[in-house]
C-alpha cells in the first residue's frame, strides 16, 4: 500500500511526497521522501532502484527522511513514536518516516513535520 505524505515547515515550506508502491507495481516503483540538496526541495525517489538520483534534476546529491530507532531505545518507546514505513526492497531494510523533528530542505531547521495524505493501493 502507498500514501501520500503532506510536509510543512514553520518557515512556510510545504510539498508531498508518496511512501510506498501499489500492490501491481511497488517491485518496480515504491516512493520514499527525500531532500534534494541541489534543488532544495521534498522529492519522492523511487527506492525499487539501487540507482537513486533527484527526479527533478537528475542530481545524486539527496538526502533520505528514514530514522532508525535509536539503538537504546525500549520496544514500547519504538511503538509509541508516530512513524510510517516502507519496504526497500532493493537494498533489504525497511526505511522509517518519522512524522515530525525532519530537517527542511528549505530552511535546514529540524522543523519539518509529515502528516498522512492518501493512502492508495
Amino acid at each position: 500500500m502507498a500514501q501520500i505524505v503532506k510536509a510543512s515547515c514553520d518557515c512556510g515550506f510545504e510539498g508531498s511526497a508518496t511512501v510506498g508502491g501499489t500492490m501491481a507495481s511497488f517491485k518496480e516503483r515504491s516512493g520514499f521522501p527525500y531532500q534534494c540538496k541541489d534543488c532544495k526541495d521534498l522529492v519522492t525517489v523511487n527506492i525499487a532502484s539501487v540507482d537513486r538520483t533527484c527526479p527533478e534534476c537528475g542530481g545524486e546529491n539527496i538526502l533520505s527522511y528514514h530514522r532508525p530507532p535509536r539503538e537504546d531505545a525500549t520496544e514500547d518507546e519504538i511503538s509509541d513514536e508516530e512513524f510510517t514505513q516502507a519496504n526497500d526492497l532493493a537494498r533489504g531494510v525497511w526505511l522509517r518516516l518519522c512524522w515530525s523533528e525532519n530537517p527542511c530542505p528549505a530552511c535546514g531547521k529540524n522543523t519539518l513535520k509529515f502528516r498522512r495524505g492518501i493512502r492508495f493501493c
